[in-house]
This record gives structure tokens, sequence and C-alpha cells, in this order.
């Protein structure tokens, strides 16, 4: 009976609104310096232990979990981090690794090509010098390393770029680029002052209308592929222009827990609870549904983690188009 209700435990939460996805701060260090990143990274806070995260998901899998996005800070500055995907890949778990790509090796892709890890890379820019402004870290170097190494990588790869004032104009030939290094494009725009999230920096910060535009050249010139990751892409036009967004998921169909164990709504919300010492179920209640329904309402935030599930629920057929690999 207990192996059934593991299986079907996320149809249940499909059809009840509950947590199937799961965004993990595996750590909370970074070697970059972004200038829209107001995560609270490099404090020297509790970092859980392998075998505390395995028990940690080990629940969450049982409570019907089934993805996770395996970000930091950098993730790939924690030396356990093969082993810790894994354990989360011998769970059952649906991984994928976002990452700043600095830290590439080839025997490490060769571990993660084996448990079927999907990779997210961000680059934001083709220039080094706008990269050292943007990323706060002369890193470009190991970046295009990273990304000749996963060239031939067998699995699905997402190449993220934020648009900011800085990049705009550069941003379709960074979409070109990912197409032609065979990444899934990803763009997103920048994002401050929503909740805990996004820092207010007036080197990136755009004005609206032009940005808007933008998103549009990407949708008009066919640059985006279609499914989920072009609605991504309209669903920023639709924000830039002021018009409303489908509801944040945020709490009900995904969760965010950092590298302490500490869940939150999302990374935009302040934690309720810590599954070292509480249960899902404990902490779920205790989220506030007003204030998820107020961000998702009032903020700018279309977090791609936030929403991509409810999205895939609730326009199923669009996310079967979604490309895997290109």
């Amino acid at each position: 009976m207990t192996a059934l209700r593991t299986l079907y435990a996320p149809v249940r939460n499909l059809l009840r609104g509950r947590p199937l996805l799961a965004v993990f701060q595996v750590c909370l260090r970074c070697n970059s310096n972004c200038g829209y990143c107001n995560l609270p990274l490099n404090q020297g806070r509790y970092e859980m232990t392998r075998g505390e995260i395995r028990r940690v998901f080990t629940g969450l899998y049982r409570d019907g979990v089934r993805a996770v996005f395996l970000q930091g800070g950098e993730p790939l500055l924690r030396r356990d981090l093969p082993e810790i995907l894994e354990d989360l890949a011998g769970l059952g778990f649906f991984i994928t690794l976002i990452t700043n790509g600095t830290k590439f090796t080839r025997p490490l892709l060769t571990r993660l090509a084996r448990h079927r890890v999907m990779i997210s890379v961000s680059l934001d820019t083709l220039d080094r010098e706008r990269y050292c402004q943007i990323r706060g870290a002369d890193q470009f170097d190991q970046v295009c390393e990273g990304i000749a190494l996963l060239r031939e990588y067998p699995h699905q790869k997402c190449l993220v770029c934020i648009v900011s004032e800085l990049n705009r104009a550069e941003v379709p030939s960074v979409v070109r680029f990912a197409t032609e290094q065979g990444f899934l494009p990803v763009v997103g725009a920048y994002h401050w002052e929503v909740g805990l999230y996004g820092k207010k920096d007036l080197l990136l910060m755009y004005e609206r209308q032009q940005a808007g535009m933008l998103f549009q050249q990407l949708l008009d010139e066919a640059l985006i592929p279609p499914g989920s990751l072009k609605r991504f892409t309209e669903d920023n036009v639709r924000w830039l222009q002021g018009r409303d967004l489908e509801p944040c998921d945020a709490g009900r169909y995904s969760i965010a827990i950092d590298a302490s164990g500490n869940v939150s709504p999302c990374l935009s919300l302040p934690p309720s609870g810590n599954l070292l010492k509480a249960s899902l179920r404990e902490i779920l209640a205790g989220f506030d549904r007003d204030a998820i329904a107020a961000c998702s309402g009032q903020s700018s935030c279309n977090r791609l983690d936030s929403r991509i599930v409810g999205s895939v629920v609730r326009h199923p057929f669009t996310a079967l188009r979604t490309p895997v690999t290109l």
C-alpha cells in the first residue's frame, strides 16, 4: 500500500495543487557577483550534509515531488555535488542543474550524462568586458570552455540569458549563439525589488517599453523554439506591456529549499519552516497564501521555476511542443 501511495503521489499532487517541483539551493556560495542577484550568499551559513539531503529528499519523493532544479549560489562549488546528484537520481527525481558554467570538466559531464541530468547555463553576453560588468567576475573564458565541453552532451541543455539595459541590444546574437551550440535558448527579464529577490542596479535597469520590443523581436524573428519556452517569452512581453500574467504557482506546484533545509514558496518570499525539523505538510500549512497572491498580482517576477509546472498543467499541448534537444 505504501508503494502504491508513493507511485500515485504526483498524480494526487497534480489534482490537489501540491508541490511537484523543488528549487534547491544546494550550496549558499558563489564565485560570481552578479549585479541583479540579491540572494544572501557567501555568509558562512550551514549547508546540509549529503546524508541530510538524501533524507530530506527521500521524504519529498514520498510526498509526491518529482522534479528538482538544483542551483546555488554556484552548485558546482560543492565538492560532493556529483554524489548528491547520484543520490537524487537514484531516488527517481528528474534533475536540472542550474549553473554559471565556469566549473565543468569532461569527467564531471560523463557522470552527469549517466544520470540524464538536464543542464542550464547562464550567459548574458558574448562580450568579455560586458560579462565582467554584469557578472562581477572575469570568468568569460571559463564559461566558453564549459559550453564547448557541452557540445556533445546527450541530454537537454539550456542557455539562459537575462535581459538588462547593458546587454539588451546583444540578446538576439546570444540566442543565435545558443542555438548554434545546440542549447535551447531561455530569455528572461531582469527583475528588481521583488520581495527578497532582485537587487536594484542602476546600470542594469531598463525602460519596460524598450525591453518589451526586444522580446517581441525574438518572437517575430522566430528565434525562440516553440512550446513552453515561446510561451515564457510571450509572458515577458505581457508583463513588460503592463498586462496580467496567469497566477504564479509558488507554494502550490513548486517550493524553494535553501541549503540549510529552510522552505519557502519561492526564493522571493521568506521561509516558513525547515525540513530537518518539520514535515512538508506542516510547512505548507504555514505558507502565507495572501502574500503569495499579492506578489503574483503586483510584482514583475515571472520566474520560470515558480510558473513552469502550472503553465504546463494549464497548457499541456503547448508544453508537448517544446523540443528536448536541438
